[in-house]
């Protein structure tokens, strides 16, 4: 199933990898206003229909998503909101 989606941030691969090569840690989450989404999914088809998820997109940028819904109304999120990197181990 194909659904719509849109990059909510400007993260590119590159600079994710060094950020979580940097901390050598094992853990992500993305957060976004007040959720927080643990790791990145590796393809849309990989997260629950109506789950928020955290991609790098075919464009090369973190993506945050909801499968076959909105972010937008899911998270209450719109374009220019703060994404947040969080690692743990």
């Amino acid at each position: 199933m194909t659904c719509a989606r849109r990059p909510l941030s400007f993260i590119d691969s590159d600079c994710l990898a060094a950020f979580i090569n940097a901390g050598k840690s094992k853990k992500l989450q993305v957060a976004i206003g007040q959720s927080k989404i643990n790791g990145l999914s590796l393809n849309y088809e990989s997260a629950s229909l109506q789950s928020p998820m955290a991609i790098i997109g075919s464009s090369g940028y973190l993506e945050i998503a909801v499968n076959c819904g909105s972010a937008r109304r899911y998270l209450g999120a719109v374009k220019g909101d703060a994404v947040h990197l969080i690692l743990s181990n």
